[in-house]
């Protein structure tokens, strides 16, 4: 990044006619983080198999005292608080050091200054004293002294002073954090909760990726919210598929795709005018596509768990200043942290394969041969038949295998020109049902993905049976908990 900057400011400085990098820098960077060289990546294509390596990698290390400076320079140094500082030293007056910054002041009394009976102490020595703040989270960025003439500090009281200072700013900027934290929670957990019985307050969804499912989940009176995936969905089905939610009672959401493109942002415009009238809740999966409609007023969506709310400040900045109807919070929240974050305006997913990787480079078109055209040609036949398209995913087969020998399913999202690479099973809280009753948020959804029409209804008997008639259901063969249990490693 020092890299990058520096070269900014100079371009901005001397302009292009002045602007060379130095081979140094070129070294540098190359030696830092290199596996096979470096690539323009997606700035100057849209996909190619130029930008992947399907050998495998071999990682740079000739340069290990650069790699170590580094190191030493940013990750094991403690990142600290600038403040600045300003000592007075007037003889028979008591000294005073002021610790502040733009948000924060403390004025510390030490002892009486002595006058010097033989040697006075200079203002070199008392800057070198209070620098010496060690393992403390405050650092001076200035230190102003204004001293008397032949004045005389001992040098543990100096030291004495200094630690009582620091030790009270640090104090206040936590107590306030603290106090802003404080206010934030509390004011969560008086204005939100559940009304009545728990089950009538909560809301059941799912995501559907095909025709199939979707015939499923209508079939379920308990089921409120349904999802489409646009990544597996024409514009005319995604439109046809929201029309048939509507009309059976149910609320449409719309999944854009993981990564907003210019033929993402059409699919967007062309929707809204297919269904010019229709009340349409998008679901957002990136910062791209929320400051698409925020930049143009529309505010009638939903963020999805790809744009993570870790925190409160965060779901805060989405609700407040937003305006978001809904956050789905991450998959990578555990249990105590969602017992502490969630609000009865959350949603949360019970069900489904995690989305490991999304890669523009595609590896279908990388290892075989562009299949976008077939796939379109595909469902024009199936719409001039006058046929239900029982699938809208692209059934390539492709996985990817690991070490141990797991496959990981690669989903081709045609609509949009990129991969998906799914976990090998799917994530479910199905077992640990008891805990989830516990967590405060209204919305609960399954997501569905590669499953077919009788794998869908088997795991929404279990989950409706558990979660909506308090009974009871075998958990999934093959699942997994993600974080809810054990958090990020």
């Amino acid at each position: 990044v020092s890299i990058y900057r520096k070269y900014v400011d100079l371009y901005l400085e001397k302009g292009e006619e002045f602007y060379q990098v130095a081979k140094k820098d070129y070294e540098n960077l190359m030696d830092l983080y290199s596996r096979s060289g470096s690539t323009t990546g997606y700035y100057e294509c849209h996909n190619s198999k130029n930008m992947i390596s399907v050998s495998k990698p071999a990682y740079q290390t000739k340069n290990e005292a650069f790699t170590e400076q580094i190191k030493n320079l940013y990750c094991d140094k403690k990142k600290k608080k600038r403040v600045m500082a300003e000592m007075v030293l007037i003889p028979d007056e008591p000294m005073q050091l002021k610790l502040f910054d733009d948000n924060y002041q403390v004025v510390i009394e030490g002892d009486m200054v002595s006058r010097a009976m033989k040697r006075p102490i200079d203002e070199e020595n008392v800057r070198k004293q209070l620098n010496k703040t060690g393992d403390s989270l405050i650092e001076f960025q200035d230190i102003q002294i204004k001293m008397g003439a032949d004045v005389f500090v001992p040098v543990s009281q100096l030291n004495e002073i200094r630690r009582n200072a620091v030790t009270k700013f640090e104090d206040l900027v936590l107590d306030s954090w603290k106090r802003e934290r404080n206010e934030v929670l509390s004011s969560k957990e008086n204005n939100v909760g559940f009304q009545g019985d728990e089950h009538e307050a909560r809301t059941f969804g799912c995501q559907v990726c095909t025709i199939e499912q979707l015939e499923t989940v209508l079939e379920y009176r308990e089921i409120q919210d349904v999802y489409v995936a646009t990544d597996f969905f024409s514009l005319q089905e995604c439109a046809d598929v929201v029309n048939k939610i509507q009309n059976a009672g149910k609320n449409s959401y719309v999944n854009l795709p993981f990564v907003l493109r210019k033929q993402g942002k059409d699919y967007v415009n062309r929707l809204l005018e297919l269904l010019d009238g229709k009340a349409l809740t998008f679901s957002v999966k990136n910062v791209d596509e929320l400051a698409f409609f925020i930049n143009r007023g529309y505010d009638n969506f939903v963020v999805d768990n790809s744009l993570y709310a870790f925190n409160q400040y965060a779901k805060e900045f989405y609700y407040a200043q937003c305006n978001t109807k809904r956050i789905t919070l991450p998959y990578e929240l555990n249990f105590k942290e969602l017992k502490r974050l969630a609000d009865s305006r959350d949603e949360l997913v019970l069900y489904g394969r995690i989305p490991l990787m999304i890669s523009a480079g595609c590896v279908k078109k990388n290892f075989d041969k562009c299949q976008k055209a077939e796939t379109a040609k595909l469902l024009e036949n199936n719409r001039k038949a006058e046929k239900n398209l029982k699938t809208g995913i692209n059934e390539s087969g492709m996985v990817l295998k690991d070490r141990l020998g797991a496959d990981f399913l690669v989903m081709n999202c045609c609509n949009f020109c990129y991969n998906i690479v799914y976990n090998n099973v799917p994530l479910s809280l199905l077992g640990v049902h008891q805990k989830i009753k516990q967590l405060p948020m209204k919305h609960l959804r399954l997501n569905f993905t590669t499953e077919s029409g009788v794998q869908a209804k088997d795991i929404l008997e279990k989950y409706i049976q558990v979660f909506c008639r308090d009974g009871e259901a075998d958990e999934l063969e093959a699942f997994t908990r993600g974080h809810f249990n054990r958090g990020v490693d």
